[in-house]
């Protein structure tokens, strides 16, 4: 059973709130025979609520991450360079000016441990922005050297806006130094659209996925209950998948 405190904000939650809101609307409208409103309403509902639960998000992200499971270090070859893919910062905060780590900043933490295992002597950090922000790769710079990586090991592409440029710019510094084999990182559920992409410009590294998100078990929560969580694994699983199709349409991959 979930403390009061817990349920409490789950309840008042906005999503929770408007899912019920919607629900809500959608029966009234039904009630009263306004078809196209109640329509809307159940549509936004469904929209709304099933990307929301365990159900939904879950079955869309795992077969992107069951593609490319856990592979222990010490059973990884040694390579040229670690690459390791943007995407693991939210930039500098009003109030934090190192760069706030997200959901996927476990790249930095694989890309460190891969590093202090010998894997590899260099590392390159592949993250751009847009102005005026500063390139996610120098924020990722920052704070490996804070967990102690010498800056001497670093190269930092600071051009990329997306998954293609990362596998554009990175490819033209590594063949312009000579690095041949490469271990990629990434989260699991980007490792197939990354991968393609860096095969495409002619790289063919060896996917270290992490970043998993897909839970073992589910709960506390039922599977039927919506979670912002949930929600947030659902979004990304439809970015992953959206924009592998529509490189592979753009002959991207």
């Amino acid at each position: 059973m979930l403390p009061v405190t817990k349920f409490g904000s789950l309840l008042l939650s906005p999503l929770t709130l408007a899912i019920l809101l919607l629900a809500a609307a959608a029966l009234l409208a039904w009630y009263q025979r306004q078809r196209w409103l109640a329509l809307l309403c159940s549509t936004g509902f469904v929209l709304l609520y099933l990307p929301a639960t365990a159900w939904f998000s879950d079955a869309l992200l795992s077969p992107l991450e069951a593609r490319y499971p856990s592979v222990a270090i010490e059973d990884l070859p040694s390579a040229d360079v670690i690459v390791v893919l943007g995407g693991t910062t939210e930039g500098a905060s009003r109030f934090d000016s190192r760069g706030n780590l997200n959901q996927a900043g476990e790249r930095l933490i694989r890309g460190l441990e891969l590093y202090r295992a010998g894997k590899a002597p260099i590392v390159l950090l592949s993250g751009g922005a847009s102005a005026p922000k500063q390139p996610e790769a120098l924020y990722m710079a920052q704070w490996l050297q804070d967990l102690g990586m010498p800056p001497s090991a670093l190269l930092v592409e600071t051009d990329s806006l997306t998954t293609y440029d990362n596998a554009l710019y990175s490819a033209g510094i590594l063949q312009s130094r000579g690095l041949k084999s490469v271990l990629l990182v990434t989260s699991a559920a980007h490792m197939r659209r990354a991968l393609a992409t860096f095969r495409k410009q002619g790289i063919n590294p060896i996917p270290v996925a992490t970043d998993y998100e897909v839970p073992e078990h589910v709960g506390p929560l039922p599977a039927w209950v919506p979670t912002w969580q949930r929600l947030g694994r659902a979004h990304r699983a439809i970015h992953e998948w959206f924009g592998y199709w529509q490189y592979a349409l753009r002959d991207k991959l």
